[in-house]
């Protein structure tokens, strides 16, 4: 997952792999608006949508509103405020000695917990050296692996709603 996150808007690009297949889906937030675009194998596996929605919409800009029942889960860390939310540890929280990722000199929390029981572990790593910012956030559930990578702090972030979206609620 890559992200480019403001306050009032934002982008995720997810490469999801499940049992030797990939795909992509990109999500945006634009004015209180998400949008999403995939193909058939993300839409499906990683989205929730029905096999003949994810056929249906694979390719195509789909067009979310902030009322729809679903907006939450879509939009969830993609703006900046929910992406720091979402980076919140819970206790018991280990430190972790620093250690250098993705080239930069990081130091690490770990929190291990068990949800609906499987043993989850979150590592999230900062900044060793000046302002303590995100560097990378892992999530393992068994034998799942979530990454996020965090970069370029303080860019603008030029996210515009895409043109021709199918209205979806």
């Amino acid at each position: 997952m890559v992200c480019d996150a403001a306050l009032d808007r934002g982008i995720q690009r997810i490469t999801y792999r499940k049992a030797g297949k990939s795909g992509r889906v990109t999500v945006l937030v634009v004015a209180n608006t998400a949008y999403v675009r995939g193909d058939a194998f993300v839409l499906a596996n990683y989205m929730g949508f029905s096999g003949p929605a994810a056929t249906r919409f694979a390719g195509r800009w789909i067009k979310i509103p902030h009322t729809a029942s679903w907006y939450p889960t879509v939009s969830e860390a993609v703006r900046l405020r929910s992406t720091i939310k979402e980076l919140a540890l819970p206790r018991p929280r280990v430190a972790l000695p620093e250690s250098v990722l993705n080239g930069q000199r990081v130091i690490g929390v770990r929190n291990t917990s068990t949800a609906s029981g499987h043993r989850v572990t979150r590592t999230l790593y900062v900044r060793a050296a000046g302002l303590r910012l995100p560097v990378a956030e892992v999530t393992r559930e068994g034998r799942n692996r979530f990454g996020v990578t965090f970069s370029k702090w303080n860019q603008p972030v030029n996210v515009s709603a895409p043109t021709g979206a199918t209205p979806i609620s």
